[in-house]
């Protein structure tokens, strides 16, 4: 049975469940004195987007597939994988023109499930044979976008491999479920027919050999050999004789990726010291070693210095491409050893394929960093590259094992509408359009070498720490950071860009070096922006010092000059936050909050946090309140009556607190990090209540998370929020009913968007369905003149023959002319001669015409004329007359 390949799965679009949640009781001394206000009067929230559960979507795929993307048969698009989708691209543009999604599995599963392998069927071009961790075939007619058949094997697949010799069945690596404890096998080889039972299994599953956990899988150019490369060792078996089994080769190291020759009876394998050696132990002898391990006759070839992570011979067999780490793509020339290279491709290489176009051959570059380059076969060089989000995940895992993982640089820009995130390298920071999917620039923030050699002491780069934006987007603030080496103090510098309109791109305006001393900055950030009040930057380090900065215009450029300067006692200052006019700002300390005025730098007043012990942060909620966030309670604190409003006490540690930029309402965020099911609660709270109004469970962590867009005055019911998950994925989540409803607005993302199918993307979208209507007779002025948009609602193979149709649509499409009569006739008449008289500039037409009825000279003259103005070209425009009720 066919399943829509459009159902959501759990990895994607999904709506958020809402937790049903009693009253939590106020706890602290607090208690007895909080007033109780309705909240609707000071909440913009309504009842009606309680019941609206929050969906979330991701904004970049999985980490960079290692599976080499699939050509079609014609070389116009090619086959990603994508986690739980298979992402259709145009060679051309490189833009997503059809998208498979993953179905749900009927069994529930402890791991997630996501495509694994994916190849095309050798006797349908058409079908794509693809394999999932959850352990099912599927079989995919891509051009409809339609799943056609799954079968469950039950072991998850990891490797397919298919040859037109075998019709109906194909190769798989699978991972082994009841492994006996001590044994030294990963996997194994399935040879798994394509024809199904009436229960919907495979009709054979034949084992062909346990290995160690595959890094290759493939058939010989002929199908007489299936080789499979995992750990040291080698394997070969031939495909006529699967009971023999396995013949084992050892290799000195560890095999990274595996190539296969397209017309001899050799293949290529990386290792993970940099040698990519070519086996020559494809022969009748060996079919009869089973278990036996031996050394094969091999040709090394060396150049990388890091593990090689792909291999591809050309359609022709004269030519080897290796890459890795290097971010250089190697040519070899098998026969003669000498090689050429393609420096400088802009990331690590993860996979190579072949491109066979219409017009020339290339080479497609799977990068780490999730891009795809095109290089030229003939010149060596990169033709064009099509970037999405660019994140790499080892970034975001170094900052997740550490003790005390800060958050990730991440910000909203409202004048080109992107947003700002760490890039595939820990310098530089990458701008984003989510509106266009675009990704619009990359910004190098620190400069410095990227690759290391492979024996050295890895280079120690600069890591983007924070980054801040003004709240008119015209300035931006950078803090990288990069740790010294012995006897050298840490590199720390403190940068402020400056938005440039025309070029549409960020310019570096000043440069403070080391602005806390060796001591690490904790938070940076920019005052909000107003014609009144100046505009501050402020930056906190952990041994307890502030700085601000002012900014000053002066007539030539703008000047950052210092404004004030304060140390507290190490480790006491928690956070600084700035109130909605840019006039005051906190300090929040262990036991107590500071509110400072920002132009003087004076104390305003002191709030004792005796209730809530280490208190983290403040924030200011609207133009009136106060929060204070502790470790796991909450204080709400009224600027103008000087009192507690609220406290709260939860269960959960709070990780962070977003509020909303244009409603008194905010949302708190705590992280379970469970191994089994990792989650974020959000609850939304109101100034008028200390019960939650809101509770949503996300199943994923997010580190950080900041507003994505502008909150308008109709937009304060709504949550847009855009964050980093601890796995490298961008996420948008909310309620926000433009983005859940996919309305065409500049911020819409479109939740419930989905991407229109090849067969679409070649043949153009197909007609809408809609009634058949066929024009009826009418002698009515203008029944049907003036709208023949739906004349043809239906393909031609579905409509009726054209002799039947003929006379109802031309009827449908004319009109009766009205008989004038009287004055009109008379006037209609007059008006008739006297244009007829002024228009015609020949002068063969007599001075007067007594009527339009009558010729005044004989009809082969007007033959004979018309003979001599179609022979020459006429100086002036012919005009024509109708003449009626004349006989010739």
């Amino acid at each position: 049975m066919a399943v829509h390949p459009n159902v959501l799965s759990p990895q994607g679009r999904m709506p958020v469940k809402q937790k049903k949640h009693a009253a939590v009781p106020n706890k602290g001394k607090g208690k007895e004195n909080v007033p109780v206000t309705p909240w609707k009067e000071h909440n913009a929230w309504v009842e009606e987007s309680q019941e609206t559960p929050w969906e979330w979507k991701y904004l970049n795929d999985f980490s960079s597939s290692k599976v080499p993307p699939l050509f079609s048969k014609d070389g116009s698009y090619f086959f990603s994988l994508a986690g739980v989708s298979i992402k259709i691209f145009s060679v051309a543009s490189g833009q997503v023109v059809s998208e498979l999604i993953l179905p749900s599995g009927e069994k529930a599963s402890t791991q997630s499930s996501r495509f694994t392998a994916a190849v095309i069927n050798p006797h349908n071009f058409f079908q794509l044979i693809t394999s999932t961790l959850d352990g099912r075939l599927l079989i995919w007619d891509f051009l409809n976008a339609t799943l056609l058949r799954q079968i469950d094997i039950g072991q998850p697949l990891h490797f397919l491999c298919v040859h037109e010799k075998f019709k109906d069945s194909v190769v798989a690596a699978a991972s082994l479920v009841n492994k006996k404890a001590g044994g030294d096998t990963d996997a194994v080889v399935l040879r798994i027919s394509l024809k199904t039972t009436a229960t919907g299994k495979s009709s054979e599953v034949r084992a062909i050999g346990k290995t160690r956990f595959p890094s290759g899988l493939a058939f010989s150019f002929d199908g007489s050999w299936i080789v499979t490369s995992a750990g040291h060792t080698v394997y070969v078996a031939k495909s006529s004789a699967l009971d023999a089994g396995f013949v084992k080769y050892v290799s000195p190291e560890r095999l990274t990726c595996l190539a296969m020759h397209p017309s001899e009876d050799y293949f290529a394998t990386g290792d993970e010291k940099g040698n990519v050696r070519i086996w020559y132990c494809l022969n009748s002898k060996a079919a009869g070693s089973k278990g036996v391990e031996q050394r094969s006759q091999t040709t090394s070839l060396h150049w990388h210095a890091h593990a090689v992570s792909a291999l591809a011979f050309t359609p022709n067999g004269a030519y080897l491409l290796s890459g890795g780490e290097e971010a250089v793509l190697v040519i070899w020339q098998i026969h003669s050893g000498k090689k050429e290279f393609v420096p400088r491709v802009g990331s690590a290489i993860s996979t190579i394929s072949i491109c066979n176009g219409p017009s020339s051959e290339e080479y497609l570059l799977g990068l780490n960093d999730g891009t795809f380059s095109f290089v030229s076969s003939s010149t060596f060089r990169l033709t064009r590259s099509f970037s999405q989000i660019k994140i790499d995940s080892d970034i975001v895992d170094a900052e997740s094992s550490s003790s005390k993982p800060a958050a990730l640089p991440l910000a909203f820009h409202p004048k080109s509408a992107s947003i700002i995130l760490p890039s595939s390298h820990p310098q530089s920071l990458q701008i984003y359009s989510p509106a266009s999917s675009t990704l619009l620039s990359e910004l190098e923030v620190s400069p410095s070498n990227r690759v290391s050699k492979r024996d050295d002491k890895p280079v120690e780069h600069s890591h983007v720490k924070h980054v801040a934006l003004s709240s008119c987007g015209a300035w931006m603030a950078t803090l990288d950071a990069r740790n010294g080496e012995a006897g050298y103090p840490p590199e720390i510098f403190l940068k402020v860009w400056e938005w440039n309109e025309k070029l549409a791109e960020w310019t570096l305006h000043s440069r403070i070096d080391q602005p806390h001393g060796t001591s690490q900055v904790v938070s940076v950030s920019f005052s909000p922006q107003s014609a009144v009040n100046p505009l501050y930057l402020s930056s906190c380090s952990e041994n307890g010092s502030l700085k601000i900065w002012r900014l000053k215009s002066k007539p030539r450029a703008s000047v950052w000059s210092p404004h004030a300067s304060l140390d507290f006692p190490t480790s006491h200052l928690r956070s600084l936050n700035w109130s909605s006019d840019g006039t005051i700002f906190s300090l929040t300390f262990e036991s107590r909050v500071v509110l400072y005025d920002s132009s003087s730098v004076t104390i305003l007043n002191t709030i004792s946090c005796s209730s809530i012990k280490n208190a983290v942060s403040s924030h200011f909620i609207g133009s009136r309140y106060l929060l204070i966030a502790g470790k796991t309670s909450l204080l709400l604190w009224d600027l103008i009556l000087q009192t507690s409003s609220w406290m709260h006490s939860s269960e959960l540690a709070i990780s962070y607190i977003v509020p909303h930029p244009a409603a008194d309402t905010f949302a708190v965020f705590h992280e379970d990090a469970s191994k089994d099911k990792p989650s974020t609660t959000v609850q939304v709270f109101g100034v008028g209540s200390a019960c939650a109004q809101m509770t949503q469970t996300i199943p994923l962590i997010l580190r950080t998370t900041v507003w994505f867009g502008s909150a308008s005055a109709d937009g304060r019911r709504t949550y847009n929020l855009v964050a980093l998950t601890d796995n490298s994925k961008v996420v948008v989540l909310g309620n926000d009913p433009d983005v859940s409803q996919s309305k065409p607005s500049s911020m819409s993302l479109g939740f419930a968007s989905q991407k229109p199918s090849l067969f679409q993307d070649i043949f153009g979208p197909p007609l809408e369905a809609g009634p058949s209507v066929i024009a009826e007779p009418s002698s009515q002025s203008g029944s049907r003149a003036s709208d023949n948009s739906d004349a043809f609602p239906h393909p031609a193979y579905l409509t009726p023959s054209l002799s039947s149709m003929f006379t109802p649509i031309v009827k449908g499409f004319l009109r009766v002319r009205e008989e004038p009569s009287g004055k009109a006739v008379q006037k209609e008449k007059d008006e008739d001669s006297d244009e007829e008289m002024e228009d015609d500039p020949t002068g063969v037409f007599p001075s007067s015409r007594t009527s339009t009825t009558q010729l005044a000279f004989p009809a082969d003259q007007l033959i004979q004329f018309f003979k001599k103005q179609s022979a020459c070209k006429p100086s002036v425009p012919l005009r024509f007359w109708v003449v009626t009720d004349v006989d010739f």
